[in-house]
């Protein structure tokens, strides 16, 4: 989807993000710097969220990130992670080797070479 406001045919905020499964990501969102006093920025967010609302949508979902503007309309946070799939144990001892102790280090050395 697509969200923009414009004046006078001119582009002064827009919203690139997508809906799924009932809820919306507010994925890319931007404003003209000229406009800053009038809050477009804020003003678009407000329109995405009602029309996530008239869609029925479940929930808006702002992805990562702690800005300040996203405070004022959140009701939870929500903790990201990251996790990494390794191909073997032995790929993933070497590419984890500096985190590990300085003996075990010493010992996947030995091993893996």
């Amino acid at each position: 989807r697509f969200d923009r406001i414009t004046l006078n045919g001119n582009l002064i905020a827009a919203h690139l993000g997508f809906h799924w499964a009932g809820r919306l990501y507010y994925w890319l969102a931007t404003f003209d710097s000229d406009y800053s006093k009038g809050s477009p920025g804020r003003l678009l967010l407000e329109n995405i969220i009602h029309s996530a609302l008239q869609l029925g949508l479940k929930e808006l979902d702002m992805l990562f990130g702690m800005e300040e503007y996203k405070q004022q309309f959140r009701s939870e946070i929500r903790k990201t992670g990251a996790i990494t799939i390794y191909r073997s144990p032995i790929h993933a001892a070497r590419l984890r080797k500096s985190s590990l102790t300085p003996k075990l280090a010493r010992l996947v050395s030995l091993v893996l070479g």
